[in-house]
């Protein structure tokens, strides 16, 4: 389901990091879905679901890859801070390849946000009792926020009081 409090943008980098900038650092996972829709003018745009809790280590979302009008364009979810916070888990790479679709994680306790696309390079290892199948943990490529959504972040900061009390008359 579509998360109608939030805007969609132009690319899914744009929409995983708007999600990401805004939930808490916690030592469970948040797992959404970026879904890919017509836009005014039959313009792409990509718009995030609502985020899913998880566990300490993993999380379970059901997705239809073409809800509606909508189709499935990426997955993300966080990562508890750890050393292993900014690499796609073996069950990371292996969904995004099953489903064909880019993968982005941040790692809460630094707040990287990084994207896995299937094709990337992995730290193969064969899958037990599977001729053919690897699977592998990844370290994707790091997402940075575009020149607008820098502007928007700092013109954010700049207009907050610092005092929380204050109230513009």
């Amino acid at each position: 389901m579509l998360d109608k409090s939030r805007q969609c943008y132009s690319t899914p980098d744009e929409a995983a990091l708007d999600v990401m900038s805004t939930l808490p650092p916690k030592a469970r996972e948040v797992a959404f879905a970026i879904y890919r829709n017509q836009g005014p003018e039959g313009v792409a745009q990509f718009c995030a679901s609502i985020g899913i809790p998880g566990t300490e280590s993993n999380f379970s979302m059901r997705l239809d890859p073409k809800a509606g009008k909508n189709a499935l364009a990426a997955l993300a979810h966080t990562h508890p801070a750890s050393e292993a916070e900014n690499t796609f888990s073996a069950d990371d790479v292996l969904t995004a390849n099953n489903l064909n679709v880019p993968s982005y994680i941040r790692g809460n306790g630094n707040g990287q946000v990084r994207r896995y696309t299937p094709g990337d390079p992995i730290d193969a290892q064969r899958i037990p009792g599977s001729r053919t199948r690897q699977a592998g943990t990844a370290t994707g490529v790091l997402v940075e926020p575009t020149q607008r959504q820098a502007l928007e972040a700092a013109y954010d900061q700049i207009t907050q009081h610092p005092n929380p009390n204050y109230q513009d008359k």
